[in-house]
């Protein structure tokens, strides 16, 4: 679950396309990339991308 949650880190600070951020976390095919991470997170890795990024953009409205 290493690659999985390092992808789950990267999705949110990177702006890599989802083929990119599976290959650079060892993953030869997106499309399983893909599978896997919705069985684990129960989200797609663009459902979690745009959640993280929506909560993020909510707290910062926040405090500021």
């Amino acid at each position: 679950y290493y690659r999985l949650k390092r992808a789950a880190d990267l999705l949110f600070s990177d702006d890599l396309n989802i083929s990119e951020l599976a290959y650079s976390v060892g993953f030869s095919n997106p499309s399983y990339f893909s599978r896997i991470f919705k069985s684990v997170y129960k989200k797609t890795p663009r459902q979690y991308q745009s959640q993280l990024k929506n909560a993020s953009y909510k707290c910062k409205l926040k405090y500021e």
